[in-house]
């Protein structure tokens, strides 16, 4: 229920911004500002890098009204040029999508609108624990994973590729490529987290945190003890009609009454030929 209402509170954010943006200025750049931090970011390490790998002969990276300028000297050897056709192709990308904002951003708000009630629904079915709720969630939760969470991947991997053969930032590139792979396992473990509620609720389990409470195990609701059918009548001289204790007093073979006990001698008898005597010596 807590991951729905989050849900929730995600589509909203993802359908304000293109409305806002719509009824303001129309532009939907603003809402990729990382698209522009880091073509900056870039350029500015290419630059540096490039310095410092020849100063004499190649001039810094200029960046003027978000566009990339670059002054590069007549004396580049082979391995310069394939590093700038490489520099030139990762900004030519940034460039290409920070154009197509606006079909970004009626992506965005379309999802965003489409989110809503799959979490609706999602909410509803973990409050009345009915699997059938889940399952329109759970296919198009598995499509956007893979409709963007993969390209995702792939276009920071590019990013993380250069930065780590073109510019030796090995660290700055693992950190953003690890990030990026761990920001999409965690979504996909909750995508398996509803799957696995979806199949307890299937089955008819409750899913409850104590193990028991809303559970509809027969097992553990019902009583081993199964009543059967009545048993007939008891006959009107049987022993158990007189009363639900036992009545030792009618099974006098096995307890004879106290009164009329034998008793028991105290000493054996001292009269001759009861017992054996041995031949004295």
């Amino acid at each position: 229920m807590t991951f729905a209402l989050l849900g929730l509170l995600l589509a909203a954010a993802v359908i304000t911004p293109p409305v806002y943006i719509y009824k303001t200025d129309q532009d939907y750049s603003k809402m990729f500002p990382i698209l522009k931090f880091g073509r900056e970011q870039l350029a500015r390490l290419a630059s540096d890098h490039n310095y410092a790998a020849k100063p004499g002969l190649i001039k810094p990276t200029v960046v003027k009204d978000g566009e990339k300028t670059d002054l590069i000297d007549d004396a580049l050897d082979e391995k310069q040029k394939h590093a700038q056709t490489y520099e030139l192709a990762i900004f030519q990308l940034l460039d290409d999508i920070e154009d197509k904002a606006p079909c970004l951003a009626m992506f965005s708000f379309c999802m965003g609108c489409i989110n809503v009630p799959l979490y609706l629904m999602l909410l509803t079915g973990a409050a009345f624990k009915k699997s059938f709720f889940f399952l329109p969630w759970l296919v198009l939760a598995l499509l956007e994973h893979l409709v963007i969470g993969v390209p995702l991947i792939v276009f920071f991997g590019l990013i993380s590729l250069y930065l780590a053969s073109q510019l030796q930032l090995y660290v700055w590139s693992g950190i953003l490529i690890g990030s990026v792979i761990f920001a999409f396992l965690v979504s996909l473990s909750s995508w398996f987290t509803v799957l696995r509620c979806y199949h307890s609720f299937k089955r008819g389990y409750g899913y409850d945190h104590s193990g028991f409470g809303t559970s509809t195990d027969g097992q553990l609701t019902q009583p081993l003890l199964q009543s059967g059918p009545t048993p007939p009548p008891l006959p009107p001289n049987h022993p158990a009609q007189a009363g639900p204790g036992y009545q030792l007093g009618q099974y006098p073979q096995y307890y004879p009454p106290h009164g009329n006990s034998r008793a028991l001698p105290s000493a054996p008898p001292s009269g001759p030929g009861i017992y054996p005597s041995l031949a004295n010596a």
